[in-house]
């Protein structure tokens, strides 16, 4: 995807900066609803998310899990640190062939973030059931998560908050 094709993306979804990094837009938010550990909410949302061009979507963690769903462009690395220690690098694109994945379901609690290309970008769509509330949302700063994972200190500080560089 060529940045004119990101531009237009943005533009035709009507996409908006996101707070992890890219661009976003629900396009999707259930009628029904459900309870779960005793509030009623929702039962799912889903997002149009484009990535691109070398930016990342910054490490963060979901209460529950959370769906990738490859669209467009070029594959996108997706960085995920699982409970317990585990690094997993997985790559959203539409070269099943060559290992990449069409979808991808992130258990709830991990911490995870992605990278596009340098050479273009992304549109997936992610979705969240119980839906997604920004209540749900956590970006731990880069100590709280070197003291969690060591181990995983070049992804860390790769795809790690840039919360930790606000004054």
């Amino acid at each position: 995807m060529t940045r004119e094709e990101a531009q237009q993306w943005v533009e035709r979804l009507g996409l908006q900066p996101h707070p992890e990094g890219g661009w976003f837009r629900e396009c999707y938010r259930s009628r029904t609803r459900v309870t779960h550990g005793g509030q009623e909410r929702q039962a799912a949302t889903s997002i149009y998310f484009l990535l691109g061009f070398g930016a990342v979507s910054r490490l963060h963690r979901l209460t529950f899990d959370e769906l990738w769903y490859y669209h467009a462009g070029e594959a996108l690395r997706i960085e995920l640190l699982h409970r317990g220690g585990r690094h997993e690098t997985v790559w959203l694109g539409p070269r099943v062939e060559a290992g990449e994945r069409l979808q991808l379901a992130v258990p709830g609690g991990t911490v995870f973030g992605a990278r596009a290309a340098e050479a273009g970008g992304t549109l997936v769509g992610c979705m969240v059931a119980p839906a997604f509330e920004f209540a749900d949302f956590e970006m731990p700063s880069k100590a709280l998560l070197l003291e969690a994972f060591p181990q995983h200190r070049g992804v860390i500080e790769e795809l790690g908050s840039f919360s930790d560089f606000l004054i």
